[in-house]
Protein backbone atom coordinates (compact mmCIF):
# COMPACT_ATOMS: atom_id res chain seq x y z
CA UNK A 1 0.00 0.00 0.00
CA UNK A 2 1.24 3.67 -0.93
CA UNK A 3 -0.17 6.11 1.15
CA UNK A 4 -0.62 9.82 0.03
CA UNK A 5 -0.35 12.56 3.02
CA UNK A 6 -0.81 16.25 2.93
CA UNK A 7 2.35 18.17 2.67
CA UNK A 8 5.75 16.76 4.26
CA UNK A 9 3.27 14.92 7.19
CA UNK A 10 4.10 11.70 8.10
CA UNK A 11 0.63 11.49 10.75
CA UNK A 12 -1.81 8.89 10.32
CA UNK A 13 -4.50 11.90 10.20
CA UNK A 14 -3.17 13.74 7.18
CA UNK A 15 -3.04 10.84 5.17
CA UNK A 16 -4.90 11.75 1.91
CA UNK A 17 -5.41 8.77 -0.09
CA UNK A 18 -3.92 5.08 -0.21
CA UNK A 19 -2.79 3.40 -3.41
CA UNK A 20 -3.31 -0.44 -3.14
CA UNK A 21 -4.65 -3.57 -5.90
CA UNK A 22 -4.55 -0.77 -8.72
CA UNK A 23 -7.30 1.05 -6.40
CA UNK A 24 -6.92 4.24 -5.02
CA UNK A 25 -8.86 4.47 -1.68
CA UNK A 26 -10.19 6.93 0.95
CA UNK A 27 -7.50 7.31 3.88
CA UNK A 28 -6.44 3.75 4.01
CA UNK A 29 -9.60 1.85 4.12
CA UNK A 30 -9.99 -1.24 1.29
CA UNK A 31 -13.26 -1.44 0.90
CA UNK A 32 -14.93 -1.44 -1.94
CA UNK A 33 -17.29 1.50 -0.72
CA UNK A 34 -14.33 3.04 -0.60
CA UNK A 35 -12.30 3.48 -3.84
CA UNK A 36 -12.51 6.34 -5.88
CA UNK A 37 -10.04 4.37 -8.57
CA UNK A 38 -9.35 1.84 -10.41
CA UNK A 39 -6.62 1.83 -12.44
CA UNK A 40 -6.01 -1.10 -15.37
CA UNK A 41 -3.54 -0.71 -17.39
CA UNK A 42 -3.42 2.58 -19.01
CA UNK A 43 -7.18 3.79 -17.95
CA UNK A 44 -8.39 4.84 -14.85
CA UNK A 45 -12.08 4.09 -14.00
CA UNK A 46 -14.58 5.12 -11.94
CA UNK A 47 -14.84 3.92 -8.69
CA UNK A 48 -14.88 0.02 -8.75
CA UNK A 49 -15.73 -0.09 -12.60
CA UNK A 50 -13.98 -1.40 -15.62
CA UNK A 51 -16.22 -0.47 -17.89
CA UNK A 52 -15.50 1.26 -21.49
CA UNK A 53 -18.00 4.11 -19.82
CA UNK A 54 -16.50 4.36 -17.10
CA UNK A 55 -13.02 6.05 -17.91
CA UNK A 56 -11.81 8.66 -16.90
CA UNK A 57 -8.44 9.48 -18.44
CA UNK A 58 -6.34 7.29 -20.84
CA UNK A 59 -2.85 7.96 -20.81
CA UNK A 60 -0.60 7.23 -24.17
CA UNK A 61 2.93 7.91 -23.76
CA UNK A 62 2.69 10.73 -21.34
CA UNK A 63 -0.27 12.22 -22.70
CA UNK A 64 -3.01 12.19 -20.54
CA UNK A 65 -6.15 12.22 -22.32
CA UNK A 66 -9.86 12.31 -21.13
CA UNK A 67 -12.04 9.18 -21.35
CA UNK A 68 -11.41 6.77 -23.34
CA UNK A 69 -10.24 9.09 -26.90
CA UNK A 70 -6.55 9.52 -27.77
CA UNK A 71 -6.69 12.32 -30.04
CA UNK A 72 -4.64 15.57 -30.37
CA UNK A 73 -7.25 17.78 -29.45
CA UNK A 74 -8.26 15.47 -26.53
CA UNK A 75 -5.06 16.28 -24.33
CA UNK A 76 -5.96 17.75 -21.25
CA UNK A 77 -2.07 16.49 -19.59
CA UNK A 78 1.44 16.21 -20.27
CA UNK A 79 3.80 14.05 -18.09
CA UNK A 80 7.47 14.73 -19.02
CA UNK A 81 10.37 14.97 -17.18
CA UNK A 82 9.03 14.38 -13.94
CA UNK A 83 6.61 17.29 -14.78
CA UNK A 84 2.98 17.79 -15.16
CA UNK A 85 1.94 20.11 -17.80
CA UNK A 86 -1.12 21.63 -19.00
CA UNK A 87 -2.41 20.40 -22.14
CA UNK A 88 0.23 19.68 -24.76
CA UNK A 89 2.69 22.26 -23.39
CA UNK A 90 6.13 21.39 -22.26
CA UNK A 91 6.54 25.30 -21.54
CA UNK A 92 7.84 25.94 -17.90
CA UNK A 93 4.54 28.79 -17.57
CA UNK A 94 2.08 25.40 -17.76
CA UNK A 95 4.31 23.02 -14.97
CA UNK A 96 0.92 22.01 -12.70
CA UNK A 97 3.37 20.05 -10.55
CA UNK A 98 6.47 18.21 -10.00
CA UNK A 99 7.93 15.02 -8.78
CA UNK A 100 10.67 14.98 -6.87
CA UNK A 101 11.40 11.25 -5.34
CA UNK A 102 8.22 10.72 -3.12
CA UNK A 103 7.86 14.81 -2.79
CA UNK A 104 5.10 16.44 -5.23
CA UNK A 105 5.40 20.25 -5.61
CA UNK A 106 2.93 23.07 -6.98
CA UNK A 107 4.95 24.27 -10.04
CA UNK A 108 8.44 23.49 -10.75
CA UNK A 109 9.43 25.29 -7.15
CA UNK A 110 11.28 22.80 -5.10
CA UNK A 111 11.37 23.82 -1.56
CA UNK A 112 9.89 22.48 1.32
CA UNK A 113 7.15 25.28 1.85
CA UNK A 114 6.07 24.09 -1.66
CA UNK A 115 5.46 20.86 -1.18
CA UNK A 116 2.28 19.64 -1.70
CA UNK A 117 1.69 16.13 -0.98
CA UNK A 118 3.87 13.48 -0.94
CA UNK A 119 3.89 10.00 -0.47
CA UNK A 120 5.82 6.65 1.38
CA UNK A 121 6.66 4.85 -2.10
CA UNK A 122 7.34 6.05 -5.35
CA UNK A 123 4.25 6.30 -7.89
CA UNK A 124 3.88 5.08 -11.19
CA UNK A 125 2.73 7.75 -14.07
CA UNK A 126 -0.61 6.67 -14.06
CA UNK A 127 -0.95 6.53 -10.12
CA UNK A 128 0.29 9.97 -10.00
CA UNK A 129 -2.90 11.11 -12.13
CA UNK A 130 -5.16 8.64 -10.05
CA UNK A 131 -3.64 10.68 -6.95
CA UNK A 132 -3.53 14.45 -8.67
CA UNK A 133 -7.13 13.92 -9.55
CA UNK A 134 -8.23 12.38 -6.37
CA UNK A 135 -6.73 15.51 -4.68
CA UNK A 136 -8.15 18.18 -7.23
CA UNK A 137 -11.49 16.98 -8.24
CA UNK A 138 -12.61 14.39 -5.67
CA UNK A 139 -11.64 15.79 -2.48
CA UNK A 140 -11.60 19.62 -3.89
CA UNK A 141 -8.03 20.83 -2.29
CA UNK A 142 -8.50 24.47 -3.04
CA UNK A 143 -4.92 25.54 -3.40
CA UNK A 144 -4.26 22.65 -5.61
CA UNK A 145 -7.44 23.22 -8.00
CA UNK A 146 -6.02 22.81 -11.97
CA UNK A 147 -8.13 21.15 -13.90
Amino acid sequence: MVRIFKGISREWSDIICSIANNKVYKKTSQYASDVYFTIINNKIYNGNSTYHADVIFTIVDGKIYQGNDVFANGIIMTFHNNRLYKGDSLSSSDILITIDGSQIFHGDLLTDNNIFISCDNSLSIIELIAVYHTVNNVLNFSNFHVL
